[in-house]
């Protein structure tokens, strides 16, 4: 019986650390989000539809493998980092780590800017949008430029990419259009008419 025992126990054992290698404990996002982390990392984690028979998972993961050695080659060590791939019920995940927002930029290619509201102003972006307050997790009333503007040190992320994206600390003004507030530190991007190759410049004001 003690055999018997020990060999259920190693199973599980065995279980456990399969489900850890795969992902399977893994917290993933359910559509694709980008998180900024106090350190200025980004965090990128893209799902799509995948179509398992016309398309590889290898191959899918050896072509990202080969992206990210290309820039860090060009760039430096780790600039770029793939974490994790997974395929399966018709969806490809991926999980990408960069070490900065101009990473970020000259990987993919969607510009994006991230520091304090002057900081903004002198790399040329205007605040011009119609902005609206953040309250309890939730869109409240519109509020002027002025009232944006108010304390030029808050941290302001602009980007322009139809996705979702999460803060480290609390969301204060957004930009109305194409935005959606999910919860106090995450804000949806996307088109009202639903077309994802239109992008909008979205600033999105917090502390």
């Amino acid at each position: 019986m003690f055999l018997v025992g020990a060999a259920a126990v190693l199973v599980i054992v065995i279980v456990v650390i399969v489900c850890l290698v795969t992902g399977v404990f893994e917290k993933r996002a359910e559509k694709s989000t980008l998180t900024l982390e106090d350190d200025g990392t980004i965090v990128c984690e893209e799902v799509t539809e995948f179509e398992a028979d016309y398309y590889d998972g290898s191959e899918l993961q050896s072509y990202a493998r080969e992206q990210v050695a290309v820039y860090n080659d060009a760039n430096g060590a780790d600039r770029v980092r793939l974490e994790r791939v997974a395929v399966g019920d018709g969806d490809a995940y991926m999980r990408t780590r960069y070490q900065s927002p101009e990473d970020y930029r000259q990987f993919t290619g969607y510009e994006i800017f991230q520091g304090t509201i002057v900081q903004a102003q002198e790399a040329g972006y205007t605040f011009s949008d119609t902005f609206v307050g953040v309250e309890n997790g939730a869109k409240g009333d519109s509020v002027g430029s002025d009232q944006v503007l108010s304390d030029t040190e808050k941290k302001v992320l602009i980007l322009r990419e139809n996705i979702t994206v999460t803060v480290e600390g609390t969301v204060l003004y957004v930009s109305d259009e194409s935005t959606t507030v999910e919860s106090g530190d995450t804000v949806s991007i996307a088109q009202a008419d639903g077309n994802e190759d239109a992008t909008t410049l979205t600033y999105i004001i917090y502390e």
